[in-house]
C-alpha cells in the first residue's frame, strides 16, 4: 500500500493490542518530513513510529521515551524494521542490525492506523508490504527468524 503523505491513510477499527508485543514491518519511506508517521494508534496516541528530527531517522514511542533508529532506514529503501513494546525492555531495530533499547512506556496500542497520526494529519509518504504482529516481546532468536523469512520472501 502506497500513501501520499498528504490525505492517504489505511485505518482499522479500534481494536486494543496490549503490550507486550511485537510489529515486524516491511516499508519504506518515500519522502521524509519530521514528524510524519509511519504508523500510529487509531484513537488516540499510545503507539507511534514517526521521523524523526533528521532525516531519514525514525523514532518510536509508547507514552515515554521517543528512542530513534540507530541505524536509520534510508528513503527509498525497503527495510525491516522491528518494534518490541514492552515497557522499559522496548527494542527497536533495523533489519538484522542491533537493537536499541529503552523505556518506549506502558501505553498499549489501541487500533492501528498506517501512514497517520491520530487522524489528525502528519500523514507519512511511505510504501508497506508486510506487517506482523505478534502478542508477546519477542527475544533476538525469534525476532531472527522473523526477520530473515520476510527478507527471504521480499528479496531484502
Amino acid at each position: 500500500m502506497r500513501f501520499d503523505g498528504v490525505n492517504q491513510y489505511g485505518v482499522n477499527a479500534i481494536i486494543p493490542i496490549p503490550q507486550p508485543a511485537t510489529y515486524y514491518a516491511v516499508f519504506k519511506q518515500i519522502t521524509w518530513t519530521a514528524n510524519r508517521s509511519i504508523f500510529d494508534s487509531n484513537g488516540g496516541i499510545q503507539h507511534y513510529i514517526q521521523q524523526n528530527a533528521i532525516s531519514p531517522n525514525l523514532k518510536c514511542y509508547a507514552g515515554a521515551l521517543s528512542l530513534d533508529l540507530n541505524p536509520a532506514l534510508a528513503l527509498n529503501t525497503y527495510g525491516i524494521v522491528t518494534c518490541v513494546f514492552n515497557g522499559a525492555n522496548s527494542e527497536f531495530r533495523n533489519n538484522n542490525n542491533a537493537s536499541q533499547i529503552g523505556n518506549f512506556g506502558n501505553n498499549n496500542l489501541i487500533g492501528l492506523a498506517l501512514a497517520n497520526f491520530d487522524n489528525a494529519g502528519n500523514n507519512g509518504n511511505c510504501e508497506w508490504s508486510y506487517l506482523i504482529i505478534r502478542s508477546a516481546a519477542d527475544n533476538t532468536s525469534t525476532q531472527n527468524l522473523f526477520i530473515n523469512y520476510l527478507k527471504n520472501r521480499f528479496a531484502l
